[in-house]
């Protein structure tokens, strides 16, 4: 089914194609709409619209111009950004000639009908090869926040796989992203992966100071992706 809409003269799609698309519950993806739109990355303001479900139910979702849409994918799981730009330019196509898109004959309507069970397929295969990423992905997006190496060493580890922070330190500096005192190199502080946080020690009469690595939403999702591929 088309699922673009016209919305003051722009294409738009809906926040619930776009959760099935990519796998991902359709709350957490307006949670994350919601958050993206709170720091000025979308072009356009948000707004709720209506829709309804195959058996009827009537839920709000929000509409999104093809810009929009590719950095809310890109920010949640950017594995799938292929496979929207994919459906963007399958669901244009349909709207720049509508009479391909509607068959005119019986023999026609089973001969679509045929090969959108084989684009399903298709579609099932990738989002199965794809699912480890999705997983690390579905794992960092509840936070956005910055946190320490151990805690997003638990936060990445699969159920019965702990990847623990001893293994992930040593991952982190065999791959020359921390130096060997777990320090993060500086180019990776420029490109906003990690943040560097000091303080004096409590109670300490000469100034001590401590310092902690914390990898921050851009680091999780960067490294998520990386370790997906490649478990330390």
């Amino acid at each position: 089914m088309n699922q673009l809409m016209n919305i003051s003269d722009e294409q738009t799609m809906g926040t619930s194609e776009i959760a099935k698309m990519i796998n991902k519950r359709h709350a957490d993806l307006m949670r994350s709409a919601i958050t993206i739109s709170g720091k000025g990355l979308f072009e356009g303001a948000l707004e709720s619209h209506p829709y309804k479900t195959t058996d009827g139910q009537e839920f709000t979702e929000f509409r999104l111009s093809k810009r929009d849409s590719i950095i809310l994918v890109a920010q949640n799981c950017p594995e799938f950004t292929a496979v929207l730009v994919d459906r963007w330019q399958e669901l244009e196509a349909q709207i720049e000639n509508p009479a391909k898109a509607i068959p005119a004959t019986y023999a026609q309507a089973l001969i679509e009908a045929g090969k959108l069970a084989l684009e399903v397929e298709k579609q099932q295969l990738l989002i199965e090869s794809q699912q480890p990423a999705v997983d690390f992905c579905n794992r960092i997006s509840a936070s956005s926040d910055s946190m320490k190496i151990g805690e997003f060493a638990k936060v990445i580890s699969k159920d019965g796989d702990v990847i623990g922070q001893n293994k992930l330190f040593k991952y982190l500096r065999e791959n020359k992203i921390l130096m060997s005192n777990n320090m993060p190199y500086q180019t990776y502080v420029d490109r906003g992966f990690f943040e560097v946080v000091q303080g004096v020690v409590s109670g300490s009469k000469t100034g001590r100071i401590w310092t902690t690595t914390k990898i921050t939403g851009k680091g999780q999702l960067a490294l998520a992706k990386r370790l997906s591929s490649t478990t330390p």
